[in-house]
């Protein structure tokens, strides 16, 4: 008996190394995109949304076993309505999915919408949420620490006024406990995730744009009632977005994408940065893709990001290559704690596009990985699920279709932390640095003109400047090392 019980085991254990797999999905004959993956006891579940024939949009749970198997296809909805964009929260063998609901595919009425499935597939509950403004879009859901959930995204009277950022919190059952706006009336604002922290209150992680200029990270803190307690803004005078926050035992580390200058042709970057529990910015770094086999320009962004059980991080973006007319490859990336990149692989083929859209780590250490491919023979968008090893490897050639993986160089670049403050300032601003060395500050009106030159004291020491008699108005800033640009912002003048 002894025997028979150590074989079994043994070939669990041999199984559980060769699950790699590599796998396209058309589950029901039209466009597929699995939105989010979680990670159960033997299998993966994956929310998708699913339109057939143009004609009816639906949203699926789909459940794939360790061998990339189909198991469980259950599709929900309400007919000739539309689903957009998901998030899955799995507790204790319960899905709860968060998504938004339009009245049908063509308008753009929508509401927060919610609802529990249990592991059979069965809808144990749903809700929708509606702000007083008639579109609501979901982005995503958290599970807080009373068992409920906190909900975020945007309204917005469309096409009247820009959006502002939106937060429900509920129950365990998804019954409302309240919900509030966030945001300025001439500012366009979106809520893109939650992270409760140690006192009961939220930190908000989203993006501002200030009178439609480029895009800035937006960051708030709020209590459990939902009352903003502080709010920052990061980035420069490029756009910036960010799609994930991962809390870190000194921290958080946000990724996202920067757009250098997108009427340059220059194409984005993936964007990284690192903040301390109190908001306050330690590094930022982009990274660029360096490759011959993808030519010189690429559009590279990171969407999702997750600390390993080395104390490393690993990030899943996209990558566009210009030179391959303009079709995406999934990135998987390993770097350091501090943002230092170890290896980069990039997933493709040479006939189709694909994307990522989530990831979770497994018990090997491994990653599992879902996004969509663009089929070849179908035309329609497939989903696709991989499951790699701790080194980003997929299974060569058993249980793959035909993507491959290629290893990639990226060139990584380190921006010092700097801002004015307070900012909006008025008559007197301050000028706070984390610069290694001597640097030179110029700041410039949006004409382009040079306002004031500084020389700037190494070593953190900070800067106080008479800005009085400036005009109102948007300003931007510049700091050089040498002759090397390392930072660059914005001054709002009150």
């Amino acid at each position: 008996m002894k025997y028979i019980l150590f074989f079994i085991l043994f070939s669990r254990t041999l199984l559980s190394q060769e699950t790699y797999f590599n796998k396209n999905y058309d589950i029901e004959n039209g466009n597929q995109i699995p939105k989010a993956i979680c990670v159960s006891e033997d299998s993966f579940h994956i929310l998708l949304n699913s339109r057939t024939n143009n004609t009816e949009n639906k949203y699926v749970v789909w459940e794939v076993d360790e061998l990339g198997n189909s198991l469980n296809i259950n599709t929900y909805g309400v007919s000739g309505h539309n689903y957009l964009e998901g998030s899955l929260v799995e507790k204790n063998g319960i899905f709860f999915i968060f998504l938004s609901e339009l009245d049908s595919l063509t308008t753009t009425d929508g509401d927060f919408y919610l609802a529990s499935i249990d592991k059979e597939g069965n809808e144990l509950w749903s809700h929708t949420y509606k702000a007083e403004l008639s579109l609501d879009g979901s982005r995503k859901l958290t599970a807080t620490r009373d068992g409920g959930f906190i909900l975020t995204g945007f309204t917005q009277d469309f096409p009247a006024e820009p959006a502002q950022a939106f937060i429900i919190k509920t129950d365990s059952l998804g019954n409302m406990e309240w919900q509030k706006d966030y945001g300025e009336s001439n500012n366009r604002e979106q809520g893109k995730e939650v992270v409760q922290t140690e006192d009961g209150g939220y930190l908000v992680m989203g993006w501002t744009s200030i009178q439609n200029s480029n895009r800035d990270i937006w960051l708030f803190k709020i209590d459990s009632l939902g009352n903003m307690l502080w709010d920052k803004k990061y980035g420069s005078f490029y756009f910036e977005e960010c799609k994930d926050i991962l809390e870190v035992e000194d921290g958080y580390v946000l990724v996202g994408y920067q757009y250098q200058s997108p009427m340059l042709n220059e194409g984005s970057r993936g964007y990284i940065l690192k903040i301390d529990k109190e908001g306050n910015l330690l590094w930022e770094k982009t990274y660029t893709g360096v490759s011959e086999y993808y030519g010189t320009r690429l559009d590279d962004a990171f969407w999702e990001v997750r600390e390993l059980e080395d104390g490393n991080l690993a990030v899943i973006g996209n990558s566009r290559n210009y030179n391959e007319l303009e079709r995406f490859s999934g990135i998987l990336m390993k770097l350091t704690a501090e943002g230092d990149s170890l290896w980069t692989k990039v997933y493709s083929n040479s006939i189709s596009t694909h994307q990522f859209w989530d990831f979770e780590v497994t018990e090997d250490n491994g990653f599992v990985i879902c996004g969509f491919t663009t089929g070849v023979e179908s035309g329609t968008q497939d989903g696709w699920v991989l499951k790699v090893d701790s080194l980003g490897n997929t299974c060569q050639p058993a249980n793959c279709d035909s993507i491959f993986t290629t290893s990639i160089q990226y060139e990584v670049t380190t921006h010092f932390p700097t801002q004015f403050y307070p900012n909006p300032a008025q008559n007197r601003v301050t000028f706070e640095h984390r610069l290694p060395k001597n640097a030179i500050l110029e700041v410039y009106s949006l004409q382009g003109i040079l306002i004031r030159e500084e020389q700037v004291t190494g070593h953190g020491s900070a800067l106080e400047l008479d800005i009085e008699g400036w005009e109102s108005g948007l300003y931007i800033y510049k700091v050089s090392i040498e002759g090397e640009e390392v930072s660059s912002g914005k001054l709002v003048v009150e």
